[in-house]
């Protein structure tokens, strides 16, 4: 059986306009087995929000592999990842978010 989510060397950087790059997550190797219980905790900034995003598939990594249930979430068109969010995560924001 495949890990539910699975990680590997995860990377998340953001362009700044007038400074390098701002990397947010670095190198996060990261699996979950169906039944698992995980809790993400963190001081402000820290990324919590970012990787989070990022296994709902909100947003995708900057490099580095993200295995949703055994499938490569990089190879899934817009579509189909807008499909397997609503079928498979349910969020709850912080602010108003209209998805």
């Amino acid at each position: 059986m495949s890990p539910l989510l699975d990680l590997q060397a995860v990377t998340r950087t953001f362009p700044m306009p007038d400074s390098e790059p701002l990397e947010i997550l670095t190198g996060v190797d990261l699996t979950v087995e169906p039944g698992d219980h995980l809790a993400v905790v963190g001081r402000s900034g820290t990324g919590k929000s970012t990787l989070l995003n990022i296994l709902g598939l909100l947003d995708q990594p900057s490099s580095g592999s993200y295995h949703l249930d055994g499938t490569d979430t990089a190879r899934l068109g817009e579509r189909r990842r807008a499909r397997l969010r609503g079928e498979t995560f349910g969020f709850v924001f912080r602010s108003f978010n209209l998805i």
